[in-house]
């Protein structure tokens, strides 16, 4: 998968001489399966159109850049990279992620869809139904559709619900943020991870320290955490009321240095720290 970024200016796409495309549309925050809807809706698209697969994304929220009382505590579900990373678990041929910062947030909707749909030669694009674009977030997708004047085609992608409600990123960080993780599991389509260095033994535990300090993370309590490089084996994982976190790491598991870079994916909550005993022989990480 290529990734190209893309900053709001007079020279966004010149060099970049963009292929026919079917273009997916989004912020997607934790890529889940509302979102999968609308990526895979746009593959199938693709795939009948012959033609690759792309995805336009920001690199943070758009609440950054106007942000409110409300917005000062916004938290992700996934960092850009775990965002990349799942896009390409996807099979999404390209990924483009733009600066959402205050010129691209007050562009008119006609100077969006011509620089970076028609400019990205996008032929057909895909989205949600509550998908807005343009200064103020005027736009919606009936607007897109007007604005296309038969130079792409728009597809919008209805909601998915489950126990009638809708499946949405805000309705899974309230449901992590509560430590209801199996819950959010389910509707993100894939464990909820979280990236970060593990340091030397506290108090005969390991503290993990997180990446993305705007990650949502879950209340204060016991989990189970698979770490996620490659070696696939699952620990308790402590979360105090200070979101500190640490780890219970058997001793078949060696640290190759002070600090190790890895990810944990959270899968199940509140089992005793005695629920997993790993039985792997010596691996260093």
């Amino acid at each position: 998968m290529k990734v190209k970024y893309l900053n709001y200016s007079g020279e966004d796409l010149d060099g970049i001489n963009p292929v026919p495309k079917v273009l997916a549309l989004g912020f997607f925050d934790g890529v889940h399966l509302g979102h999968q809807r609308v990526i895979n809706t746009a593959k199938q698209i693709a795939k009948e159109k012959h033609l690759p697969l792309a995805v336009m994304t920001f690199n943070h929220h758009p609440c950054e850049i106007f942000k409110s009382a409300n917005d000062l505590s916004m938290k992700y579900l996934s960092s850009l990279e775990e965002k990349i990373r799942l896009m390409g678990n996807l099979g999404v041929n390209i990924l483009y992620v733009v600066n959402f910062d205050l010129k691209f947030a007050n562009l008119a909707q006609n100077t969006f869809v011509d620089k970076y749909i028609v400019g990205l030669n996008a032929k057909h694009v895909v989205a949600g139904f509550d998908y807005t674009f343009g200064k103020f977030g005027a736009g919606n997708m009936g607007s897109l559709s007007s604005l296309s004047n038969n130079r792409f085609k728009v597809t919008t992608v209805d909601q998915l619900s489950s126990r009638k409600e809708k499946i949405s990123s805000t309705r899974i960080r309230k449901l992590i943020k509560l430590g209801k993780i199996s819950q959010a599991d389910k509707l993100l389509g894939h464990s909820y991870q979280i990236d970060g260095r593990i340091y030397q033994s506290v108090n005969g535990l390991f503290h993990f320290l997180v990446d993305n300090p705007k990650l949502q993370l879950p209340v204060g309590g016991n989990y189970i955490g698979r770490l996620a490089n490659d070696i696939n084996v699952e620990v308790p994982v402590s979360i105090n009321e200070a979101e500190q976190i640490f780890l219970d790491l058997p001793t078949s598991i060696v640290l190759n240095s002070f600090s190790q870079a890895v990810s944990i994916d959270l899968v199940r909550e509140n089992l005793a720290i005695s629920a997993v005993k790993p039985t792997l022989q010596s691996q260093v990480i």
